[in-house]
């Protein structure tokens, strides 16, 4: 795929998920090209983000906080709540097309999408949004789903011919490197992984997120061209065949998580 049809790809994408009105999606507002005597320059235009979410955990840490970890609490299971939703939107998405019979009104295809890069960097902060229907917590705003360079639709009878591409390392579900196909349940994996660390950064307060990463190194069992890899599943390589498994790494972090997040009474938040 090159430049222009990468951009195009997004930009109808983008075009069709505007249709639907969820404060956790992105809007595109427009696109700029810009002609150059070499080359054509290509432009999305949004509104413009405060951060991305990466950025928002090193700015901000709940205990020091004046508006409390109990606020903290409440927004990160409402963003976690509205970013689910969204994300379900694109999944399951059925464009529509103008048809002139009865017939084709009953057999219109289904379409459903993959974003396939879902991670903290591709998920926007606006901190000044406010409106009746959200309602944020506390002055953190909320988080809208972006970045759908990589992303695709398709007929519900091609959902199975799908393989990974472009993808972040850290955040690709274990079918990278099985080989295999894959569906909408790659972006649930990149979800979790996001929400993991979501909840390390409320419990922790601004996290060590550098050894949690060579701790998920160090686990994970797997190198590409000598260079070990940082993944949220660890591979077991037998005789016959490859498996995946969670990250003992990632294991012992939600066990952590779950008895602080006792102590710290943030579990009737989620509930």
């Amino acid at each position: 795929m090159d430049r222009y049809d990468a951009f195009q790809n997004e930009v109808n994408i983008l075009t069709k998920l505007n249709t639907y009105d969820n404060v956790h999606l992105v809007k595109l507002l427009f696109t700029i090209e810009r002609l150059k005597p070499d080359e054509t320059e290509f432009f999305l235009v949004f509104p413009l983000a405060t951060c991305n979410l990466r950025q928002l955990w090193f700015r901000h840490n709940p205990y020091k906080d004046h508006q409390g970890l109990e606020t903290y609490a409440k927004w990160v299971a409402e963003q976690s709540r509205g970013l689910a939703a969204a994300l379900g939107m694109v999944h399951n998405r059925e464009f529509e097309k103008t048809h002139n019979t009865q017939h084709e009104r009953h057999s219109k295809p289904q379409y459903y999408g993959i974003h396939a890069d879902i991670k903290p960097e591709n998920l926007l902060c606006f901190g000044d949004w406010y409106d009746v229907s959200t309602r944020p917590f506390c002055e953190l705003g909320i988080i809208q789903l972006a970045d759908f360079g990589i992303s695709s639709f398709h007929h519900t009878s091609t959902m199975s011919d799908i393989y990974p591409r472009g993808h972040t390392k850290t955040y690709r579900a274990p079918e990278t490197d099985l080989g295999q196909k894959i569906s909408p349940s790659f972006d649930i994996w990149g979800l979790g992984c996001v929400y993991l660390e979501f909840l390390v950064w409320l419990v922790e307060g601004v996290p060590d997120f550098d050894r949690f990463s060579a701790d998920r190194t160090r686990c994970a069992n797997q190198s590409i061209q000598g260079i070990p890899q940082d993944t949220y599943y660890s591979l077991d390589v037998g005789r016959n065949e490859t498996t995946a498994k969670v990250n003992p790494a990632v294991t012992e972090v939600c066990i952590n998580l779950r008895s602080n997040c006792f102590k710290l009474n943030c579990v009737q938040a989620f509930r």
